[in-house]
């Protein structure tokens, strides 16, 4: 989570003329309604999240997928045992 952050502030710091925001679980995403993701995500272009968190947010139909351009996983540690997007790519 400290790394999505570190990613969203370096975006924007380099790219000021968008709304640039991070998503994980410090912003108890989890607990979230459509409401509250549609008023998270408004006038945002770039949104920096974890893998999880776009999983959860994708599943439960809070964020369409064709509502996004593109996806980059930096997953810091991929061969963890508990790394979501391994246990995932496990269950498939």
């Amino acid at each position: 989570m400290q790394l999505c952050q570190q990613q969203c502030e370096t975006l924007q710091q380099q790219i000021r003329s968008v709304e640039i925001r991070s998503f994980s679980s410090h912003d108890k995403v989890d607990v979230w309604n459509l409401q509250v993701w549609e008023a998270a995500l408004r006038n945002v272009r770039i949104a920096v999240a974890t893998y999880a968190v776009l999983q959860n947010a994708l599943s439960a139909g809070f964020v369409k997928m064709d509502s996004i351009a593109l996806i980059v996983f930096d997953e810091g540690k991929p061969k963890s045992l508990f790394n979501p997007a391994r246990i995932r790519s496990l269950a498939d």
